[in-house]
This record gives structure tokens, C-alpha cells and sequence, in this order.
């Protein structure tokens, strides 16, 4: 039981240095040769600026006899 409580406290404490973002993030939209891509440009602890892009997809899944090759 008092591993579960340690455990517990210790992922509240450790919750508190989770940056979720903010929520005034830069808007920027690339275009490239196959189409355009929306992501934001957010700024780091560091004061230093990552783009971020998700959702885009690199390939299809490897399937049948393309698996574990």
C-alpha cells in the first residue's frame, strides 16, 4: 500500500514539470510538392523555436509478406 501511495506522489510531482504547450502558439502552413501541411511554431523552455507538424504520414504500414523484412 505505501508503494502505491509513493508512487502516486511521486507521479503528481513529477506531473508538475510537464509543459502542455501554450496555447498562443505561431500558426505556419509549408508548402510542399505533394501539398501543404499545417503545424505551429512553439517556443521552447530554452527560448528557442521548434516547429511542429503532426499527423503526417510517412508511409503505409508494411503488410503480408513486406512485415519484419
Amino acid at each position: 500500500m505505501m508503494k502505491i501511495f509513493l508512487f502516486t506522489c511521486f507521479c503528481l510531482c513529477l506531473s508538475n514539470f510537464v509543459d502542455a504547450g501554450s496555447k498562443n502558439d505561431e500558426k505556419v502552413e509549408v508548402e510542399l510538392t505533394l501539398g501543404k501541411i499545417k503545424g505551429s511554431i512553439i517556443e521552447s523552455r530554452l527560448k528557442k523555436k521548434i516547429y511542429s507538424f503532426r499527423g503526417v504520414r510517412y508511409a503505409e504500414p508494411p503488410v503480408g509478406e513486406l512485415r519484419f523484412k
